[in-house]
């Protein structure tokens, strides 16, 4: 009996740890995501398997024109996993990020999140000039 306590304590305590840890994680790309919208529109966009190299989400703020002003990245594999700062985009074009064209030094994860949340703000600054 003691040891079924012992066992179901253990468990418990590590889905606590496990929420606490998302919720950090959660808490940190939001803060980062509010702070990219002093640098223009956002959108956040996510590629990749879960069980296959992670997921790995990605959040643009880009210009009226079109231009990446600046971009985060979340991707790994744990809940310590925080966003950092995605070099060699800013400037680039929505369409260019938008296109298929290799950018080598861009994880695959993030490159296609980048795709993803560049078809996403796209397509909303194209609402947003028929309006």
């Amino acid at each position: 009996m003691n040891n079924v306590i012992i066992v179901l304590g253990a468990v418990v305590i590590g889905m606590l740890l496990q929420a606490f840890t998302t919720y950090k994680q959660t808490s940190a790309f939001s803060a980062g995501v509010r702070a990219l919208r002093r640098h223009g529109e956002v959108a956040v966009g996510g590629a990749g398997k879960r069980y296959r190299g992670g997921k790995g989400f990605v959040a643009i703020a880009a210009d009226p024109q079109g231009r990446v002003t600046k971009a985060i990245s979340l991707t790994g594999w744990t809940t310590l996993a925080r966003p950092r700062e995605v070099n060699g985009v800013e400037g680039l074009s929505l369409s260019r990020l938008r296109s298929d064209a290799p950018m080598p030094s861009i994880d695959p994860r993030v490159r296609t999140a980048l795709q993803n949340a560049a078809q996403s703000l796209s397509k909303h600054q194209a609402k947003a000039k028929v309006a």
